[in-house]
């Protein structure tokens, strides 16, 4: 019995566990708020779609950095995402969790659909890539290192994951 009871509390133990309920409400949170700051934030109606508002207008990679980084303090990166077809266009600060958090804004200049990566600060533990979608914006979201960073837009899902499979492989940020 004692066998028995030892292997199955070693098989017990090697079993994934399920992030805990409240976790997975601020990871659906924190989809919805993403989804919700892109309809905010991007105009339609005849035009295609353009992100309507930015804090820092730009196409220049190391001033936005520099930017951010003091504004964030701690040091964060644009990554470069014109092997993706999207140039910069600039970035904004928004709240999360209670402090500010960055978006960096880019734009497709064949179809001028938008795309944002958005960048915060956490205490919730490491998670991996993870796909969702909230009506017809998708989100690639992942936390690594006190960091939550998600990439979303009304682009495919498998642009959207690619370019954030390109920033968690060291791509940026």
């Amino acid at each position: 019995a004692l066998m028995i009871g030892a292997g199955a509390g070693y098989w017990a133990g090697r079993s994934p566990v399920a992030p805990p309920p409240t976790e997975l409400a601020a990871s659906s949170g924190l989809v919805d708020n993403l989804a919700g700051y892109y309809d905010l934030y991007t105009v339609t109606g005849g035009e295609p779609e353009q992100m309507a508002f930015a804090d820092m207008r730009t196409d220049e990679r190391d001033g936005l950095q520099s930017w951010l980084t003091s504004r964030l303090d701690r040091e964060t990166k644009v990554p470069d995402l014109s092997t993706f077809g999207y140039n910069l266009r600039g970035g904004r600060i928004v709240i999360s969790e209670g402090r500010p958090a960055g978006q960096i804004i880019y734009e497709n200049p064949a179809d001028k659909r938008p795309i944002a990566i958005y960048v915060g600060t956490t205490t919730k533990r490491d998670a991996q890539l993870t796909l969702d979608q909230r009506k017809d914006v998708n989100v690639a979201y992942w936390r690594r290192e006190g960091r939550t960073i998600a990439v979303f837009g009304k682009s495919d899902k498998t642009v959207i994951r690619d370019i954030a499979a390109k920033v968690g492989e060291g791509g940026g940020i």
